[in-house]
């Protein structure tokens, strides 16, 4: 008896302490709660996140070593039709292989992440296993939230891919068509870095949603949008994904020059290429080796992104929607059920 009461009073305090998480948040608020959760369960979250990141590592170093160099040079002597068909190969193997899998790798990342935090957040038990059979359950929408987002981000970079293939398979180099098109190619290429933050931002509750709420893709990339709007009384959502891209912008920056001034300083890629006889296995290693800082700001970005676009979602729905009070109701619900015995 004294220990189910302890129990009881255990249970009850912690339910005040998530009280005091799901309330109504500041950006800055938000952010600190963030970097709360991944002191609290960070372990879990990037041990769950580093198997799809090293899937998507493993991708891109692909593509920068084996299918990046066909875009932009030619073979001296090549007949024209097997230019173009190299370079069809291979924007092709991009477009409809690699990119497709780099896609549901990020949303499995993002949606375990996702639900771990939700687990935190609302006072469920920690529990990776459950989150790998949420995930699983519903990795086709997840991954076509994250698609929408990446297609419509995308489409400056798809845009300055096709230029740039239209640019490669021409034999001329000196050519003034291909020198425009290479041109316009890295101008749509950089529209990239513009377009996609405006519309990941739009689609960022959607991973959530998907998790917490039995919704569909599409309906869960217009509900983000719907609570990201400013409500009566209430500032938009938008406020602090300014602060987080920043946040991500300085980690890129500071792996790329920490790890790769490392990796530069102790020329790693020279040392591969001296020791290594393959020519095949020179090319891949010194891929892997120049991408490491890619894939470590991968491995941070992606839970600290999960994290605090689960921690903006819930605190939207309790700005817009009450739903502390549903929760609090929810509650109160379980612990009478409980003292009584009723199930």
């Amino acid at each position: 008896m004294r220990q189910k009461l302890i129990d009881r009073i255990e249970r009850r305090l912690r339910i005040l302490d998530r009280r005091m998480l799901l309330r109504p948040m500041t950006a800055g608020e938000q952010i600190d709660l963030t970097f709360g959760v991944l002191r609290a369960v960070g372990l879990p979250v990037f041990k769950a996140v580093l198997m799809p990141v090293l899937w998507t590592y493993g991708v891109l170093a692909y593509i920068q070593t084996f299918l990046v160099p066909r875009l932009f040079t030619t073979t001296a002597g090549a007949e024209l039709n097997e230019e173009i068909g190299s370079v069809l190969v291979a924007g092709a193997i991009t477009l409809f292989a690699c990119l497709p899998l780099i896609v549901i790798m990020i949303a499995y990342a993002s949606g375990s992440a996702t639900t771990l935090t939700l687990q935190y957040l609302l006072e469920m038990e920690i529990n990776p296993r459950e989150a790998t059979r949420k995930v699983n359950s519903r990795v086709l929408p997840l991954a076509l939230s994250t698609l929408y987002a990446f297609s419509w981000g995308l489409l400056p970079a798809v845009l300055g891919v096709g230029l740039l293939l239209l640019s490669a398979i021409s034999n001329d180099p000196g050519l003034a068509a291909a020198a425009v098109g290479a041109l316009l190619g890295l101008l749509a290429l950089g529209m990239w870095g513009v377009v996609f933050p405006m519309v990941a931002s739009r689609a960022a509750l959607a991973p959530a949603i998907l998790i917490n709420e039995p919704a569909g893709a599409w309906q869960a990339i217009k509900r983000s949008a719907q609570l990201m709007k400013k409500g009566p009384g209430h500032p938009s959502g938008y406020e602090v994904f300014t602060s987080l891209w920043a946040l991500m912008f300085l980690v890129a920056l500071i792996a790329s020059i920490g790890i790769g001034g490392v990796i530069n300083l102790l020329e790693l890629p020279t040392l591969i290429r001296a020791n290594v006889a393959s020519n095949f296995w020179t090319e891949v290693l010194s891929s892997v080796v120049e991408m490491l800082p890619g894939f470590l700001v991968l491995w941070i970005v992606i839970p600290v992104w999960s994290v605090m676009c689960t921690v903006v979602y819930l605190d939207r729905k309790i700005r817009l929607e009450g739903y502390d009070i549903e929760l609090l109701a929810k509650d109160a619900k379980l612990l009478d059920r409980k003292s009584t015995g009723h199930r």
